[in-house]
């Protein structure tokens, strides 16, 4: 295979969800490696987006050195929001490479207004995730002025990754979380996913914004889809709900009979939040404990 077939492999192998031990993996590994030299940026930035998507970072350091020599301020904006959140992802990339991306960032200001907005979630996400935030603050502010100024323009998946990467660097700006708030009280129920719903509402108790009118449509929005939540949305949604005190004992019931159903699914670290969350708000669910 030549250089642009694997990236072009590896990068649907990651749209697939391919487990990250399946043999393919370690196989365009060695492919890549052999030929590391011959990828353009942009089959790059698809190898490594390809691997970090299922977490697979075994054999891959040459590759990811690879991405540390990109021309990084070269690169497309799809190209640069790839290969930040794959490095923020396998926590790859030093200060050097997440200096290069902000500078990158900054100087594609122009271009913001007109990019992709999944490229501009992504690139607040990768930020956040890999606690560059608050080193690179004007690249940060960069990017979440665009999100306000294009809130129409954003799917719901990419307003919870924006608000997710706020309140995980600790921006607390209100005017951002409003504006967040503000279009989800306009998008159907149908566009939200219950991941959106959870890190939706853990953004607003993480960083204490009240938002009520969103809460209380995203309160709504669980109930109604809770079974097709998994044991860690539940457990992220009750802590929530009693960070910002929201006491609301029907959900809390239909939660815990959810847990008692996916027990083998949790955590020890989401039974603790929802147990900590039953407590908080004083809900007393005796066949849950």
């Amino acid at each position: 295979f030549d250089a642009q077939s694997i990236a072009t492999i590896a990068y649907a192998a990651g749209m697939l969800s391919l487990p990250a031990d399946d043999e393919l993996w370690p196989t365009i590994s060695r492919g890549s490696q052999e030929r590391v030299d011959e990828f353009s940026d942009r089959q790059v930035a698809n190898l490594v987006w390809g691997f970090a998507t299922v977490a697979h970072s075994d054999s891959t350091a040459p590759l990811f050195s690879r991405v540390e020599g990109c021309h990084v301020k070269d690169l497309a904006p799809i190209d640069l929001s790839l290969i930040a959140w794959a490095m923020a992802k396998v926590c790859q990339g030093g200060d050097s490479f997440y200096k290069d991306v902000a500078d990158a960032v900054v100087a594609k200001r122009e271009m913001w207004k007109q990019s992709d907005t999944r490229n501009i979630a992504t690139l607040i996400y990768a930020f956040a995730l890999a606690e560059q935030a608050k080193a690179h603050e004007p690249a940060f502010r960069t990017l979440a002025e665009v999100v306000c100024n294009r809130l129409d323009d954003f799917a719901v998946q990419g307003l919870t990754n924006a608000i997710w990467g706020y309140a995980t660097a600790c921006f607390t700006e209100p005017s951002w979380f409003a504006a967040v708030a503000s279009e989800v009280m306009k998008r159907s129920p149908s566009e939200f996913e219950p991941l959106d719903i959870a890190n939706c509402l853990w953004a607003f108790a993480t960083v204490t914004h009240s938002e009520t009118p969103a809460i209380s449509k995203l309160k709504e929005l669980g109930r109604e889809t809770l079974q097709e939540f998994t044991a860690q949305n539940v457990a992220i949604t009750l802590w929530s709900f009693a960070t910002l005190q929201v006491r609301d004992e029907a959900w809390f019931e239909k939660a815990a009979d959810f847990i008692v159903q996916h027990l083998a699914e949790c955590k020890s670290q989401e039974l603790n939040n929802t147990l900590w969350a039953c407590a908080t708000v004083v809900v007393r669910l005796p066949r849950f404990f």
